[in-house]
C-alpha cells in the first residue's frame, strides 16, 4: 500500500476493483458449491430415510419448491454482502498501521464490521424478498 501510494497509483483501482471481483466471484462458486453439497446431503438423507423411493422423485420435488427468483435473490444478497465486505477489507487494510496492535485491530474491526455489514444486507433482502 505504501509502495503504491509512494508511486501516485490510485488506490481504488488497484486494490479495491480487484478484491471486490475476487470476492464477488470466490462468494459466488461457493455458493453454487454449497447448493450442490445441499442437494447431494438431501438426496443421502431422504435415500436414507425412504428406502426404496426413487432420487428422480426428491430431484423433481426439489426442483418444483426452487423458483428462478429464489436463485436470482440468492445471488444478488451474496454479491453484495461479497461487495461490503471488499470495501470494509479494503478501508481497515490502507489505514495506516501506528503500533504494533494496529494490525491486530484491524483485523478484529474488519471482522466486526463485515459480520455486521453482511447481517443488514441479509435483513434489508429479507424485507424487500418476502415483504
Amino acid at each position: 500500500v505504501d509502495a503504491l501510494r509512494i508511486l501516485g497509483v490510485p488506490l481504488r483501482r488497484h486494490l479495491l476493483l480487484p478484491a471486490a471481483a475476487g470476492q464477488l466471484v470466490a462468494s459466488w462458486v461457493h455458493t453454487g458449491i454449497a447448493l450442490v453439497l445441499a442437494f447431494l446431503t438431501s438426496l443421502v438423507v431422504f435415500l436414507w430415510d425412504h428406502p426404496g423411493w426413487s432420487s428422480l422423485y426428491f430431484r423433481d420435488a426439489w426442483l418444483e419448491e426452487l423458483e428462478p427468483t429464489d436463485l436470482l435473490w440468492l445471488a444478488a444478497k451474496v454479491g453484495v454482502s461479497a461487495l461490503a465486505v471488499a470495501a470494509v477489507a479494503i478501508r481497515a487494510g490502507v489505514e495506516p498501521k501506528r503500533a504494533p496492535g494496529d494490525g491486530v485491530d484491524g483485523i478484529h474491526a474488519t471482522l466486526r464490521r463485515g459480520l455486521l455489514g453482511v447481517l443488514l444486507i441479509h435483513a434489508v433482502f429479507a424485507f424487500l424478498e418476502f415483504g
